[in-house]
């Protein structure tokens, strides 16, 4: 059952990008699209991992707050690059990362360097070492929200 919901989610996502519906392409998507998931099954990667219905209900609620910050960050970023007032002062930060899998760490990780002006460096030890363009801007509150928010999609909290 995770194996046919793996695949459904990687053919909607395909067609969403793909723009173009053609016998063809619906006919490589597919193939593309069983050949993820065999690959994925044969690595492993589709066990004990939250493939279920709650899984994918909870996972909107953080994709519209991860979209929400990109939008911010953006904002931010493009504003103090553009204004002579505000002054980008790069350097390296640590947040806490209180996943406990590897997915919800690399999760959190992922966003914040999906997040603009910001790149994980590393994970230690529970801490994300972060290089961020305006590290004033960051804020250990959100990235508690977002731990909290993945935990809840992880279903660990």
């Amino acid at each position: 059952m995770a194996n046919l919901i793996f695949i459904s989610i990687l053919a909607i996502f395909w067609l969403l990008l793909s723009n173009h519906i053609s016998p063809l392409l619906l006919s490589l998507g597919t193939l593309s699209c069983i050949i993820t998931a065999v690959i994925a099954v044969k690595m492993g990667l589709l066990e004990n991992n939250p493939h279920n219905a709650k899984f994918y209900g909870r996972l909107p609620r953080y994709l519209l707050f991860l979209t929400k910050e990109i939008i911010l960050a953006n904002i931010a970023v493009a504003k103090s690059i553009l204004s002579s007032k505000d002054k980008i002062d790069p350097g390296f930060i640590k947040v806490s990362c209180e996943q406990k899998s590897d997915l919800g760490q690399l999760t959190h990780a992922n966003s914040i360097t999906l997040t603009p002006g910001t790149i994980s460096c590393d994970i230690e030890d529970n801490i994300i070492t972060v290089h961020a363009l305006l590290k004033n801007n960051v804020d250990e509150e959100k990235s508690h929200h977002q731990t909290n928010l993945i935990q809840k999609v992880e279903g660990t909290k």
